[in-house]
């Protein structure tokens, strides 16, 4: 920050931070930011599970109130609470700034989760209820990973269609594996001692995570408008020539342009496409349907330059067709 502010003023960085946010938001009407302000934080809490579930006791126990108020006399906790205070809002007010901005201070959230489990730790032999607690939270997610490995399983073998994963190594070893530790952890639950809970959490809600992300790779790529298979044809009808190619707005379909194989330039309005045409200039862009409506109600924007469609192909309710460009007559 230091040496930013060596070239330009805080006010000036400020003004450019909170722009490049807000210019990334995809609607900026009032009940977007409204449904913004609702959904963020419900977002936040699920994107640190299951460990924000470490804070339930804290809402119904007055004792464990009591307790967590002497954090405030540890420097480093008061540190990551007042990061937490400062990045939170910022991000929290902003029109549909994501969640993901907020991240990098996520070790700020786990260096305080990790205060409350060691104050549980010390808690524990005079209060039961703390290691129950516990108890009942790997039993919940035990029990969830069973439910959702079977479930996969059963609909893997009775609904055999082409949008659904069939049975490959991968995916039988990954169920297999949240079954077996799943059942297994419900059959120690009571011998796990207080302190080793955390580590069977990150071992089922991990392999539970992958599994997911596994199902759920092999159902985008299932599908006809996969972003890989668009970019493929993409890449088919643009000569070996052409270096670049524009893409009308901020990352509206990076999954599609990280496997094109140009170089990829954001551009805002198409406007900004006449100066770069021209002589032997041959230029190609992109842009969804749904950024067109959003930017040109009239119908004005596309009318003010000479272009012609190379390619267009559905992609996605939100996005709704892809489309390639070229500036002037081929």
């Amino acid at each position: 920050m230091s040496f930013i502010l060596q070239y330009v003023t805080l006010e000036k960085y400020m003004q450019m931070w909170v722009s490049q946010i807000a210019d990334r938001a995809e609607s900026k009407t009032s009940f977007s930011f409204f449904g913004h302000l609702l959904l963020y934080p419900i977002e936040g809490i699920l994107s640190f599970m299951p460990w924000m579930l470490m804070t339930i006791p804290m809402f119904y126990s007055r004792d464990i109130r009591r307790y967590a108020k002497d954090f405030l006399g540890n420097e480093l906790f008061v540190f990551s609470l007042v990061m937490l205070m400062i990045n939170f809002p910022l991000y929290w007010f902003l029109p549909n700034a994501r969640f993901r901005y907020f991240l990098p201070a996520g070790p700020f959230v786990a260096i305080g989760l990790a205060f409350l489990f060691e104050m549980y730790l010390k808690r524990a032999k005079e209060n039961p209820a703390i290691e129950r607690f516990f108890r009942g939270i790997l039993t919940f997610c035990s029990v969830a990973a069973l439910i959702s490995s079977i479930g996969i399983l059963a609909a893997v073998f009775f609904l055999k269609t082409k949008t659904f994963p069939s049975f490959t190594p991968s995916l039988l070893i990954l169920l297999c594996s949240v079954i077996f530790f799943g059942m297994y952890i419900l059959y120690i639950k009571y011998e796990i001692s207080l302190h080793r809970v955390p580590l069977q959490l990150t071992l089922i809600t991990g392999l539970l995570f992958i599994t997911y992300t596994y199902i759920d790779t092999q159902f985008d790529t299932a599908k006809e408008n996969n972003p890989r298979n668009i970019a493929k044809k993409i890449n088919s009808v643009l000569p070996e020539d052409v270096a670049r190619i524009y893409e009308m707005g901020y990352r509206r379909f990076l999954g599609i342009t990280c496997y094109v194989n140009k170089d990829i330039i954001q551009e805002d309005e198409f406007s900004d496409l006449k100066a770069l045409g021209g002589g032997k200039n041959k230029v190609y862009f992109l842009f969804d349907t749904k950024y067109l409506e959003s930017i040109d109600s009239g119908g004005k924007a596309l009318a003010e330059i000479a272009w012609e469609r190379v390619y267009s192909e559905f992609f996605e309710d939100s996005r709704g067709n892809i489309v390639l460009g070229h500036l002037g007559k081929m």
